[in-house]
Protein backbone atom coordinates (compact mmCIF):
# COMPACT_ATOMS: atom_id res chain seq x y z
CA UNK A 1 0.00 0.00 0.00
CA UNK A 2 2.66 2.32 0.84
CA UNK A 3 4.65 1.56 -2.31
CA UNK A 4 1.29 2.35 -4.62
CA UNK A 5 0.87 5.61 -2.26
CA UNK A 6 4.46 6.42 -3.43
CA UNK A 7 3.92 5.97 -7.16
CA UNK A 8 0.91 8.17 -6.87
CA UNK A 9 2.66 10.55 -4.62
CA UNK A 10 3.35 13.35 -7.35
CA UNK A 11 -0.78 13.33 -8.46
CA UNK A 12 -1.57 13.49 -4.73
CA UNK A 13 0.30 16.97 -4.04
CA UNK A 14 -1.35 17.79 -6.96
CA UNK A 15 -4.79 17.17 -5.70
CA UNK A 16 -3.69 18.77 -2.01
CA UNK A 17 -2.61 22.03 -3.74
CA UNK A 18 -5.51 22.12 -5.80
CA UNK A 19 -7.40 21.67 -2.63
CA UNK A 20 -5.75 24.34 -0.58
CA UNK A 21 -6.03 26.60 -3.47
CA UNK A 22 -9.59 25.93 -3.63
CA UNK A 23 -10.60 25.93 0.31
CA UNK A 24 -7.21 27.86 1.62
CA UNK A 25 -7.37 24.81 3.59
CA UNK A 26 -3.51 24.69 5.29
CA UNK A 27 -5.04 21.17 6.79
CA UNK A 28 -4.27 19.61 3.29
CA UNK A 29 -0.57 20.89 3.22
CA UNK A 30 0.22 21.01 6.74
CA UNK A 31 3.75 20.39 7.58
CA UNK A 32 2.71 19.98 11.22
CA UNK A 33 1.17 16.66 10.16
CA UNK A 34 4.35 15.47 8.57
CA UNK A 35 6.67 16.28 11.60
CA UNK A 36 4.59 14.86 14.12
CA UNK A 37 5.86 15.46 18.30
CA UNK A 38 3.56 15.93 20.93
CA UNK A 39 2.55 19.86 21.17
CA UNK A 40 2.73 19.90 25.50
CA UNK A 41 5.42 17.46 26.22
CA UNK A 42 4.94 18.12 29.59
CA UNK A 43 1.26 16.93 29.28
CA UNK A 44 2.19 14.28 27.77
CA UNK A 45 4.18 13.17 30.21
CA UNK A 46 2.11 12.92 33.11
CA UNK A 47 -0.96 11.78 30.44
CA UNK A 48 1.77 8.36 30.23
CA UNK A 49 2.04 8.25 34.10
CA UNK A 50 -1.21 7.92 35.35
CA UNK A 51 -2.41 4.81 36.29
CA UNK A 52 -2.24 2.53 32.90
CA UNK A 53 -3.24 2.42 30.13
CA UNK A 54 -2.46 5.59 28.53
CA UNK A 55 -5.74 6.52 26.19
CA UNK A 56 -4.83 7.81 23.00
CA UNK A 57 -8.29 9.61 21.37
CA UNK A 58 -8.15 10.22 17.59
CA UNK A 59 -10.74 12.98 16.02
CA UNK A 60 -10.74 15.35 12.81
CA UNK A 61 -12.19 18.12 13.48
CA UNK A 62 -14.40 20.03 15.88
CA UNK A 63 -17.26 17.82 15.64
CA UNK A 64 -15.30 15.08 16.62
CA UNK A 65 -13.43 17.45 20.07
CA UNK A 66 -16.89 17.48 21.13
CA UNK A 67 -17.56 13.66 21.09
CA UNK A 68 -13.49 13.42 22.45
CA UNK A 69 -14.39 15.71 25.36
CA UNK A 70 -17.67 14.18 26.25
CA UNK A 71 -15.73 10.19 26.08
CA UNK A 72 -12.97 12.00 28.76
CA UNK A 73 -15.00 13.33 30.76
CA UNK A 74 -16.99 10.37 31.30
CA UNK A 75 -14.05 7.70 31.31
CA UNK A 76 -12.40 9.68 33.86
CA UNK A 77 -15.66 9.96 36.23
CA UNK A 78 -16.02 6.70 36.33
CA UNK A 79 -12.10 5.37 36.30
CA UNK A 80 -10.61 8.30 38.26
CA UNK A 81 -7.33 9.22 36.95
CA UNK A 82 -6.44 8.27 33.49
CA UNK A 83 -3.93 9.12 31.01
CA UNK A 84 -6.06 10.65 28.15
CA UNK A 85 -4.25 12.25 24.88
CA UNK A 86 -6.22 13.49 22.43
CA UNK A 87 -5.12 13.52 18.46
CA UNK A 88 -6.48 16.20 16.32
CA UNK A 89 -6.22 16.88 12.05
CA UNK A 90 -7.61 20.83 12.14
CA UNK A 91 -5.38 23.24 12.94
CA UNK A 92 -8.19 25.30 14.00
CA UNK A 93 -9.39 22.68 15.97
CA UNK A 94 -5.76 22.25 17.91
CA UNK A 95 -5.72 25.68 19.01
CA UNK A 96 -9.15 25.46 20.44
CA UNK A 97 -8.65 21.95 22.42
CA UNK A 98 -5.15 23.78 23.70
CA UNK A 99 -7.09 26.98 24.44
CA UNK A 100 -10.05 25.30 26.78
CA UNK A 101 -7.94 22.25 27.32
CA UNK A 102 -4.40 23.52 28.20
CA UNK A 103 -3.25 20.60 30.53
CA UNK A 104 -4.58 17.83 28.02
CA UNK A 105 -1.53 15.95 26.01
CA UNK A 106 -1.96 16.87 22.58
CA UNK A 107 -0.34 16.19 19.13
CA UNK A 108 -1.28 16.51 15.16
CA UNK A 109 -2.71 13.36 13.43
CA UNK A 110 -0.26 12.73 11.10
CA UNK A 111 -0.71 11.79 7.07
CA UNK A 112 -1.40 8.45 6.47
CA UNK A 113 2.50 7.59 5.84
CA UNK A 114 4.95 4.98 7.57
CA UNK A 115 6.96 7.85 8.17
CA UNK A 116 4.60 10.27 10.20
CA UNK A 117 2.67 7.34 11.95
CA UNK A 118 5.76 5.80 13.21
CA UNK A 119 6.56 9.20 14.89
CA UNK A 120 3.20 9.77 16.55
CA UNK A 121 3.36 6.62 17.75
CA UNK A 122 6.50 6.15 19.25
CA UNK A 123 6.24 9.68 20.45
CA UNK A 124 3.10 9.26 22.14
CA UNK A 125 3.70 5.47 23.33
CA UNK A 126 -0.15 4.96 23.49
CA UNK A 127 -1.59 1.49 24.95
CA UNK A 128 -5.02 1.76 23.74
CA UNK A 129 -6.12 4.21 20.82
CA UNK A 130 -9.56 4.87 19.86
CA UNK A 131 -10.42 6.28 16.52
CA UNK A 132 -13.66 8.30 16.19
CA UNK A 133 -15.98 7.70 13.33
CA UNK A 134 -13.19 8.33 10.66
CA UNK A 135 -10.51 5.62 10.82
CA UNK A 136 -9.82 4.94 7.19
CA UNK A 137 -5.66 5.55 7.95
CA UNK A 138 -4.48 2.01 7.50
CA UNK A 139 -0.72 3.01 8.39
CA UNK A 140 -2.06 4.19 11.72
CA UNK A 141 -4.75 1.96 12.64
CA UNK A 142 -2.69 -1.33 11.32
CA UNK A 143 0.60 0.40 12.46
CA UNK A 144 -0.53 0.75 15.77
CA UNK A 145 -2.14 -3.09 15.94
CA UNK A 146 1.22 -4.03 14.65
CA UNK A 147 3.15 -2.24 17.30
CA UNK A 148 0.71 -3.91 20.17
CA UNK A 149 -1.83 -1.17 21.44
CA UNK A 150 -4.82 -1.89 21.39
CA UNK A 151 -7.38 -0.64 18.97
CA UNK A 152 -11.17 0.44 19.20
CA UNK A 153 -13.57 2.22 16.56
CA UNK A 154 -16.10 3.99 18.19
CA UNK A 155 -19.01 5.58 16.79
CA UNK A 156 -18.37 4.04 13.40
CA UNK A 157 -19.90 3.61 10.13
CA UNK A 158 -18.99 1.72 7.28
CA UNK A 159 -21.48 1.49 3.86
CA UNK A 160 -21.62 -0.44 1.02
CA UNK A 161 -20.00 0.91 -2.23
CA UNK A 162 -20.42 -0.62 -6.01
CA UNK A 163 -19.59 -3.64 -6.54
CA UNK A 164 -16.79 -2.64 -8.87
CA UNK A 165 -14.81 -0.65 -5.75
CA UNK A 166 -15.64 -3.69 -3.36
CA UNK A 167 -13.77 -5.77 -5.12
CA UNK A 168 -10.98 -3.46 -5.46
CA UNK A 169 -11.03 -2.42 -1.95
CA UNK A 170 -11.79 -5.49 -0.47
CA UNK A 171 -8.07 -6.26 0.48
CA UNK A 172 -7.33 -3.31 2.26
CA UNK A 173 -10.65 -3.14 4.00
CA UNK A 174 -10.37 -6.60 5.28
CA UNK A 175 -7.12 -5.51 6.95
CA UNK A 176 -8.06 -2.13 8.45
CA UNK A 177 -11.28 -3.39 9.72
CA UNK A 178 -9.27 -6.43 11.26
CA UNK A 179 -6.82 -4.30 12.80
CA UNK A 180 -9.29 -3.46 15.66
CA UNK A 181 -10.00 -5.25 18.54
CA UNK A 182 -13.07 -3.72 19.18
CA UNK A 183 -15.87 -1.59 16.94
CA UNK A 184 -18.44 0.22 17.81
CA UNK A 185 -20.89 0.98 15.26
CA UNK A 186 -23.80 3.39 15.24
CA UNK A 187 -26.53 1.05 13.59
CA UNK A 188 -27.29 -2.82 11.82
CA UNK A 189 -27.25 -1.05 8.64
CA UNK A 190 -23.12 0.02 9.48
CA UNK A 191 -22.79 -3.41 11.06
CA UNK A 192 -24.22 -5.31 8.44
CA UNK A 193 -22.38 -3.17 5.83
CA UNK A 194 -18.84 -4.00 7.86
CA UNK A 195 -19.81 -7.65 8.38
CA UNK A 196 -18.20 -9.92 5.31
CA UNK A 197 -14.80 -8.09 6.63
CA UNK A 198 -14.72 -8.77 10.08
CA UNK A 199 -13.29 -11.56 11.92
CA UNK A 200 -15.38 -13.84 13.90
CA UNK A 201 -13.15 -13.26 17.48
CA UNK A 202 -13.25 -9.32 17.17
CA UNK A 203 -15.94 -7.81 19.73
CA UNK A 204 -18.35 -6.09 17.79
CA UNK A 205 -21.40 -3.93 18.90
CA UNK A 206 -23.95 -1.32 17.94
CA UNK A 207 -24.12 1.70 20.52
CA UNK A 208 -25.85 3.92 18.77
CA UNK A 209 -24.80 7.53 17.60
CA UNK A 210 -23.07 9.31 20.06
CA UNK A 211 -23.98 13.28 18.09
CA UNK A 212 -27.52 12.11 19.94
CA UNK A 213 -25.85 12.63 23.48
CA UNK A 214 -23.78 15.45 23.02
CA UNK A 215 -24.53 18.19 25.81
CA UNK A 216 -24.71 21.77 25.07
CA UNK A 217 -21.34 22.96 25.49
CA UNK A 218 -21.48 25.75 28.26
CA UNK A 219 -19.59 29.12 27.19
CA UNK A 220 -18.28 31.65 30.09
CA UNK A 221 -21.07 33.95 31.11
CA UNK A 222 -19.37 37.39 29.96
CA UNK A 223 -19.75 34.87 25.58
CA UNK A 224 -23.29 34.29 26.37
CA UNK A 225 -23.69 38.01 27.42
CA UNK A 226 -22.10 39.18 24.51
CA UNK A 227 -23.32 36.70 21.85
CA UNK A 228 -26.87 37.53 22.87
CA UNK A 229 -26.44 41.11 22.73
CA UNK A 230 -25.16 40.67 19.14
CA UNK A 231 -27.61 38.09 18.07
CA UNK A 232 -30.41 38.63 20.58
CA UNK A 233 -32.75 41.51 19.27
CA UNK A 234 -34.01 42.45 16.23
CA UNK A 235 -36.21 40.48 13.20
CA UNK A 236 -35.88 37.01 13.36
CA UNK A 237 -33.22 35.23 12.87
CA UNK A 238 -32.01 32.64 10.14
CA UNK A 239 -29.20 30.52 10.37
CA UNK A 240 -26.60 29.21 7.82
CA UNK A 241 -24.27 26.99 9.88
CA UNK A 242 -20.93 25.15 8.27
CA UNK A 243 -20.68 26.47 5.19
CA UNK A 244 -18.09 25.28 3.00
CA UNK A 245 -18.11 26.57 -0.56
CA UNK A 246 -18.87 30.07 -2.05
CA UNK A 247 -21.59 28.34 -4.43
CA UNK A 248 -23.19 27.11 -1.25
CA UNK A 249 -23.27 30.75 0.54
CA UNK A 250 -24.53 31.90 -2.72
CA UNK A 251 -27.66 30.02 -2.42
CA UNK A 252 -27.91 30.75 0.87
CA UNK A 253 -27.49 34.31 0.13
CA UNK A 254 -30.37 34.13 -2.56
CA UNK A 255 -32.70 31.99 -0.02
CA UNK A 256 -31.99 34.63 2.66
CA UNK A 257 -33.43 38.11 -0.07
CA UNK A 258 -36.29 35.78 -1.25
CA UNK A 259 -37.55 35.68 1.97
CA UNK A 260 -36.74 39.32 3.31
CA UNK A 261 -38.38 40.23 0.64
CA UNK A 262 -41.47 39.24 2.23
CA UNK A 263 -40.81 39.49 5.91
CA UNK A 264 -38.52 41.07 8.23
CA UNK A 265 -36.29 38.72 8.87
CA UNK A 266 -32.19 38.91 9.50
CA UNK A 267 -29.07 35.76 8.88
CA UNK A 268 -26.50 34.54 11.16
CA UNK A 269 -23.73 32.97 8.74
CA UNK A 270 -20.99 30.36 10.06
CA UNK A 271 -18.41 29.66 7.28
CA UNK A 272 -16.53 26.36 7.99
CA UNK A 273 -13.81 28.50 7.86
CA UNK A 274 -13.38 32.02 9.54
CA UNK A 275 -10.29 33.02 7.28
CA UNK A 276 -12.73 33.47 3.99
CA UNK A 277 -13.66 36.54 5.54
CA UNK A 278 -12.40 38.52 2.57
CA UNK A 279 -14.60 36.46 0.10
CA UNK A 280 -17.71 36.56 2.05
CA UNK A 281 -17.48 40.74 2.49
CA UNK A 282 -16.80 40.67 -1.18
CA UNK A 283 -19.99 38.46 -1.57
CA UNK A 284 -22.48 40.53 0.59
CA UNK A 285 -21.20 43.53 -1.02
CA UNK A 286 -22.71 42.11 -4.03
CA UNK A 287 -25.94 41.25 -2.25
CA UNK A 288 -25.98 44.96 -1.04
CA UNK A 289 -25.81 43.51 2.43
CA UNK A 290 -24.25 44.89 5.63
CA UNK A 291 -22.46 42.61 7.68
CA UNK A 292 -21.55 42.42 11.48
CA UNK A 293 -18.94 40.04 12.51
CA UNK A 294 -18.76 38.75 15.95
CA UNK A 295 -14.91 39.63 16.35
CA UNK A 296 -16.01 43.30 15.15
CA UNK A 297 -19.96 43.72 15.78
CA UNK A 298 -21.67 46.94 14.04
CA UNK A 299 -24.89 48.39 14.34
CA UNK A 300 -27.61 47.99 11.83
CA UNK A 301 -26.67 44.91 9.93
CA UNK A 302 -28.55 42.44 7.86
CA UNK A 303 -26.05 39.70 8.02
CA UNK A 304 -24.37 38.31 10.93
CA UNK A 305 -21.14 36.48 10.65
CA UNK A 306 -19.77 34.11 12.85
CA UNK A 307 -16.12 34.34 12.69
CA UNK A 308 -15.21 32.31 15.70
CA UNK A 309 -15.12 28.29 16.51
CA UNK A 310 -17.10 26.85 18.91
CA UNK A 311 -19.73 28.94 19.15
CA UNK A 312 -22.36 27.73 16.90
CA UNK A 313 -24.34 25.52 18.22
CA UNK A 314 -24.88 28.15 21.27
CA UNK A 315 -26.18 30.31 18.75
CA UNK A 316 -28.55 28.43 16.83
CA UNK A 317 -30.87 28.89 19.52
CA UNK A 318 -31.31 32.53 18.59
CA UNK A 319 -32.55 30.97 15.22
CA UNK A 320 -36.22 30.34 14.06
CA UNK A 321 -34.40 27.78 11.23
CA UNK A 322 -31.00 26.54 9.95
CA UNK A 323 -29.54 25.92 7.14
CA UNK A 324 -26.51 23.28 7.64
CA UNK A 325 -23.78 23.45 5.12
CA UNK A 326 -21.05 20.64 3.43
CA UNK A 327 -24.04 18.70 1.74
CA UNK A 328 -24.23 21.15 -0.88
CA UNK A 329 -20.71 19.37 -2.24
CA UNK A 330 -18.98 17.92 0.20
CA UNK A 331 -19.99 14.67 3.18
CA UNK A 332 -21.83 16.90 5.19
CA UNK A 333 -22.48 17.97 9.01
CA UNK A 334 -23.67 17.36 11.91
CA UNK A 335 -27.56 18.54 11.41
CA UNK A 336 -29.29 17.27 14.69
CA UNK A 337 -27.93 20.63 16.43
CA UNK A 338 -30.34 22.62 15.21
CA UNK A 339 -33.48 19.75 15.88
CA UNK A 340 -32.10 20.39 19.81
CA UNK A 341 -33.32 24.08 19.84
CA UNK A 342 -36.65 22.33 17.99
CA UNK A 343 -35.97 24.46 14.62
CA UNK A 344 -36.72 22.91 11.25
CA UNK A 345 -33.12 21.72 9.63
CA UNK A 346 -32.08 21.84 6.11
CA UNK A 347 -29.29 20.80 3.92
CA UNK A 348 -28.26 20.01 0.28
CA UNK A 349 -29.02 17.32 -1.58
CA UNK A 350 -25.64 15.25 -0.74
CA UNK A 351 -25.90 12.78 2.11
CA UNK A 352 -22.73 12.08 3.08
CA UNK A 353 -21.49 10.79 6.23
CA UNK A 354 -24.89 11.88 7.65
CA UNK A 355 -27.36 9.77 5.60
CA UNK A 356 -28.75 8.06 8.58
CA UNK A 357 -29.19 10.95 10.64
CA UNK A 358 -30.75 12.93 7.95
CA UNK A 359 -33.51 10.79 6.90
CA UNK A 360 -34.47 10.22 10.61
CA UNK A 361 -35.44 13.74 10.65
CA UNK A 362 -36.71 13.87 7.32
CA UNK A 363 -39.03 10.49 8.70
CA UNK A 364 -40.25 13.02 11.71
CA UNK A 365 -40.57 15.92 9.87
CA UNK A 366 -37.93 17.77 11.33
CA UNK A 367 -35.04 17.71 8.40
CA UNK A 368 -35.45 18.98 4.35
CA UNK A 369 -33.14 18.16 1.92
CA UNK A 370 -32.82 21.32 -0.46
CA UNK A 371 -31.38 21.70 -3.87
CA UNK A 372 -31.79 25.21 -4.70
CA UNK A 373 -32.46 28.79 -2.87
CA UNK A 374 -36.12 28.11 -4.18
CA UNK A 375 -36.40 25.29 -1.61
CA UNK A 376 -34.42 26.84 0.35
CA UNK A 377 -35.96 29.67 1.12
CA UNK A 378 -39.76 27.80 1.26
CA UNK A 379 -39.19 26.09 4.33
CA UNK A 380 -37.50 29.19 5.77
CA UNK A 381 -40.54 31.53 4.82
CA UNK A 382 -42.47 28.50 6.36
CA UNK A 383 -40.60 28.81 10.05
CA UNK A 384 -41.09 32.55 9.91
CA UNK A 385 -44.60 32.65 8.95
CA UNK A 386 -46.30 29.19 9.37
CA UNK A 387 -46.52 28.97 13.35
CA UNK A 388 -48.87 25.97 13.18
CA UNK A 389 -45.50 24.09 11.23
CA UNK A 390 -43.05 25.84 13.60
CA UNK A 391 -44.75 24.34 16.80
CA UNK A 392 -45.22 20.83 15.08
CA UNK A 393 -41.21 20.86 14.26
CA UNK A 394 -40.57 21.89 17.72
CA UNK A 395 -42.23 19.54 19.60
CA UNK A 396 -41.39 16.77 17.01
CA UNK A 397 -37.59 17.91 17.16
CA UNK A 398 -37.18 17.33 21.12
CA UNK A 399 -38.94 13.77 20.88
CA UNK A 400 -36.81 12.99 18.66
CA UNK A 401 -33.69 14.05 19.92
CA UNK A 402 -34.55 12.37 23.67
CA UNK A 403 -35.88 9.00 21.98
CA UNK A 404 -32.17 8.47 19.88
CA UNK A 405 -29.95 8.97 23.38
CA UNK A 406 -28.15 6.31 24.86
CA UNK A 407 -24.97 5.55 22.73
CA UNK A 408 -22.61 7.33 25.37
CA UNK A 409 -23.63 5.32 28.03
CA UNK A 410 -22.95 1.87 25.73
CA UNK A 411 -20.24 3.05 24.60
CA UNK A 412 -18.54 4.05 27.83
CA UNK A 413 -19.33 1.01 29.14
CA UNK A 414 -17.08 -1.00 26.59
CA UNK A 415 -14.12 1.34 26.55
CA UNK A 416 -14.39 0.76 30.70
CA UNK A 417 -14.06 -2.70 30.23
CA UNK A 418 -10.82 -2.61 27.70
CA UNK A 419 -9.39 -0.17 30.37
CA UNK A 420 -9.99 -2.35 33.18
CA UNK A 421 -8.94 -5.28 31.39
CA UNK A 422 -5.55 -3.81 30.39
CA UNK A 423 -4.95 -2.45 33.67
CA UNK A 424 -5.31 -6.70 35.15
CA UNK A 425 -2.77 -7.33 32.60
CA UNK A 426 -0.40 -4.43 33.74
CA UNK A 427 -1.42 -1.44 31.13
CA UNK A 428 -0.62 -2.61 27.73
CA UNK A 429 -2.81 -5.08 24.78
CA UNK A 430 -2.48 -8.54 25.12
Amino acid sequence: MNLAGIAVSPFLAIHKLRRYVAYRNIDEINPERWIIKPLNPAATAVARAKPGPHVMIVGASFGELLLMERVTEELEAKLGPVGISWVLRDRETIRQAAQFHPDRSLAYWPFDSVFPVARLLNSMKPDLMVMTERYRAANLVVGASRMGVSTVLINGRWRRRASVVEGIQRGYARKLLRSFQTLLFQSQTHLDSAKPLLDPEQVVKITGDLKYDLRQKELEPEAVASLEAWLGKGAPLLAAGSTDVPAEEEMVLTAFMAVRAQTPCRLLLAPRRPNRRDEILKMLERYGLKASFRTEPTEGADVFILDTMGELAWAYRYSVAAYVGGSFSGMGHNVIEPVGYGLPVTYGMRRGHFESMQKLCERHGVGFRVGDATELSGIWRRALLDKEFADGVRAKGAALVEDQRGAMRTTIDALEAEIVAMRKRGGRAA
